[in-house]
């Protein structure tokens, strides 16, 4: 089965405005406010409340792109994803990037990877001249970011051998946005993207079960 091909966006004076983009996961309701208690808990330990800034989102993808080809973008998006099926993910331990950052990783890897092959297809779309999109191979989840060489010492030997394990169906992802400027403001919602396929398990049943008299 051939793909539908997607044009590039039309070649434009780097003057036009730009927004910068993420496209993440976003865990179910309990998840998200048990690791957000992680984070609160954190910031009140160690002191360090603008180092807890990130909501617990798992990004995908980052890229930039021009204002005026949005549009297109999310049509885009919303069609490639309505054909893709929800899948589990799981969170398992705490990692670290030494000497700044405290994340859970993604444990389970495969079904993200093959949805970040589905959005390869895209990749006209997500980017500009000299700034090509970035899909990130090994998933996280960020507790804590930009800390002090101190902190992150005094915290790593605590949390490294901490357990954690959450579960969650990824049925959605979100894009988020913010404008390319000098003062950048938080990232904001821009489309909420579901997963509205059905897996080869769920066609083969539905397809069953019409047969049934």
């Amino acid at each position: 089965m051939k793909h539908r091909q997607t044009d590039p966006p039309p070649a434009l004076s780097p003057d036009f405005p730009t927004t910068e983009y993420r496209l993440v996961l976003r865990p179910n309701e309990s998840l998200w406010d048990e690791i957000r208690a992680i984070q609160d808990s954190f910031a009140l330990r160690y002191e360090a409340p603008g180092q807890v800034k990130t909501r617990p989102f798992i990004p995908l993808v980052r890229f930039s792109g021009f204002n005026m080809a949005q549009g297109k973008l999310i049509r885009e998006l919303r069609r490639l994803l309505s054909r893709e099926y929800p899948f589990p993910v799981t969170l398992e331990g705490f990692g670290s990037l030494p000497t700044h950052t405290l994340f859970i990783p993604v444990s389970s890897r495969n079904s993200i990877r093959d949805l970040e092959s589905s959005l390869g297809r895209l990749k006209p779309l997500m980017g500009m001249e000299g700034k090509k999109p970035h899909f990130i191979q090994e998933p996280f989840l960020v507790i804590a970011q930009k800390l002090g060489p101190g902190t992150y010492e005094k915290a790593w030997m605590e949390m490294e051998n901490a357990p954690f394990r959450g579960v969650f169906i990824a049925d959605r992802l979100l894009l988020l946005h913010r404008p390319s400027e000098k003062i950048k403001p938080g990232f904001s919602l821009l489309a909420d993207l579901p997963l509205e396929g059905k897996s080869p398990v769920e066609s083969g049943l539905h397809s069953l079960f019409e047969k049934i008299p």
